[in-house]
């Protein structure tokens, strides 16, 4: 399989319309494309830059009180809480995700 950035892109902005656990995601796209957990890691935290994805957590065990994570925070959240902070889509996700899908289609 072909390293293309925009095919990572459209896996991690894919992942978070499903509000998955970023280290899951991380491990899947790890995985999936064959390249390192950091490469992955780090192309998560660009996209919350861009405000393409977007990170948070729950504050209670019964899981109906959430907390935003901000980029800065979420190497420290996640290793304190691995499978406990989560990828969610902002305003600009489905925007972004029809230009790539345009782009992949061409």
């Amino acid at each position: 399989m072909t390293l293309n950035p925009t095919d990572i892109e459209r896996e991690i902005l894919l992942d978070a319309l499903d509000e998955d656990a970023v280290l899951s995601v991380v491990e899947n796209i790890s995985k999936k494309f064959r390249i390192e957990g950091d490469a992955v890691f780090q192309h998560v935290v660009s996209l919350s830059h861009l405000n393409l994805v977007e990170f948070y957590k729950y504050e209670n065990e019964e899981k109906t009180e959430i907390a935003n994570v901000k980029s800065e925070e979420l190497a420290k959240e996640m290793r304190d809480h691995p499978y406990e902070i989560f990828l969610a889509r902002t305003d600009k996700t489905f925007g972004r995700l029809a230009e790539l899908n345009k782009t992949h289609m061409a």
